[in-house]
């Protein structure tokens, strides 16, 4: 299975207005003979500004 070019870690995303910082990715097997690619993330909380 060909797996397509990943986003390399330190790429960031921007979803409704928060930045994510990829920190990581790991590929998980599915039943369905499948993989999905699992990005880490880390961000800042909005309200208290605490990273997560």
């Amino acid at each position: 299975m060909r797996r397509p070019n990943p986003s390399p870690t330190g790429s960031r995303f921007k979803v409704r207005g928060q930045i994510y910082i990829q920190t990581g990715a790991f590929f998980h097997p599915m039943s369905n003979d499948r993989e999905v690619r699992v990005l880490e993330l880390a961000t800042t909380c909005a309200d208290c500004e605490q990273p997560f």
